[in-house]
């Protein structure tokens, strides 16, 4: 199989949990819509918020796979599945991405919060005609990513360029903000038929600063080195 990989580069499994919370409820909410008995892959599942949410609603007769490439994430989710008993036998968790979920296949429905935009351009066709396989007939996809309308209210975006005026956003973070038009048409590409494709128009908000640029530490390892230069500058944070 073509090998594929991803741009995140995970961190603290257990801090990433602490500052994700279930960061796009709205994803689940209202473009998955799981129901009762079906199988669904969470990519990038992080510590599993999210996976444990949809893993109440797809109940006993349902399955959920979570998969991520960060090891102490991973560990972290099967932490707290074991918290919840009743979901046990519904969730597994796995570290990689679609490939090692594959086997498992078919899936009703697979979904991705905040993770797409992690990928590297090159492998991103690939990555979509896999999760295209990986799906039953009349399957679907529901995912969250960042894109040009949500880098203009970034904050990491502005602390990166306070940090280091001249770095390129792309090179500086790993992340990629292109447009839905851009992805509308990979998806397309690899058989989907795309029937919401929306840029959301809010900002994400933190209780102070200091906790916003934690949390972009946590999120973006990278960006530990452009704090510290924000910490040696004579800016205020």
């Amino acid at each position: 199989m073509e090998e594929y990989t991803h741009g995140h580069q995970a961190g603290d499994g257990q801090a990433y949990h602490e500052v994700s919370g279930l960061q796009e409820s709205r994803l689940i909410d209202e473009f998955l819509k799981p129901i009762p008995g079906e199988t669904i892959l969470d990519i990038g599942c992080g510590t599993g918020h999210a996976t444990l949410k949809v893993a109440s609603l797809v109940g006993e007769s349902g399955r959920v796979v979570g998969v991520d490439p960060g090891e102490s994430r991973i560990d972290v989710a099967r932490a707290e599945l074991l918290r919840q008993p009743s979901l046990v036998p519904i969730v597994t968790y796995m570290k990689g991405s679609v490939k090692e979920a594959m086997p498992l296949a078919p899936f009703d429905a697979v979904f991705s919060n905040d993770v797409f935009h992690w990928f590297e351009r090159a492998d991103r066709q690939a990555i979509v005609t896999d999760i295209y396989k990986c799906l039953k007939p009349a399957g679907r996809l529901a995912i969250y990513l960042l894109t040009p309308q949500t880098q203009a209210k970034c904050l990491g975006v502005d602390a990166f360029h306070l940090s280091k005026p001249t770095s390129d956003i792309e090179s500086a973070s790993g992340i990629k903000f292109d447009p839905p038009a851009v992805w509308s048409h990979i998806l397309t590409e690899a058989g989907f038929l795309v029937e919401v494709c929306e840029e959301k128009d809010e900002e994400v908000k933190a209780p102070n600063i200091e906790a916003a640029l934690t949390g972009l530490e946590i999120y973006v390892p990278k960006f530990k080195i452009h704090r510290q230069l924000l910490r040696d500058s004579d800016i205020e944070i």
